[in-house]
């Protein structure tokens, strides 16, 4: 049975400016370089997840898109860190606001940002009770007044 993703790995440009980003600015802890350049990072500390980075030339990218787990009680520390650091998050509708916004259907609160290559990385965290998709995706404070 599966129990999780382990591995998910992206194309980028240059892995200098990548490495930079993911380590410096996300906070992700460097695992292995292998004889290529490839990089590896630990998502959630040793042995949990990894996120592959390899070399490609420009036209050779697909953006692609994934999610960080976040636990609820880190949430707006960790979106408050990264602001910090200089990413530039935004939510799903992209309203600039820099509110989170919530996926009732799930329910899910999280915001969005985009890599030095384009790829959309977002910090997820579940939200407790029913899911309730009647609202739809709506501003994480109205949630909470539901």
């Amino acid at each position: 049975m599966i129990r999780g993703l382990f591995e998910t790995h992206l194309h980028v440009r240059d892995l200098a400016r990548s490495a930079a980003f993911y380590e410096d600015q996300v906070g992700l802890e460097l695992a292995h370089t292998d004889r290529r350049g490839a990089r590896f990072y630990w998502i959630g500390g040793k042995g949990n997840a990894m996120l592959g980075l390899w070399k490609r030339e420009p036209h050779e990218i697909v953006r692609q898109h994934f999610a960080f787990e976040v636990p609820l009680s880190k949430f707006t520390e960790t979106i408050d860190t990264l602001t910090q650091k200089g990413v530039i998050l935004d939510n799903f509708v992209g309203d600039k606001t820099g509110r989170p916004y919530v996926f009732g259907w799930m329910p899910a609160v999280s915001m969005f940002a985009e890599d030095p290559d384009g790829h959309s990385i977002e910090w997820l965290s579940m939200l407790p009770g029913e899911a309730r998709p009647e609202p739809g995706v709506i501003p994480w404070e109205e949630w909470n007044k539901l």
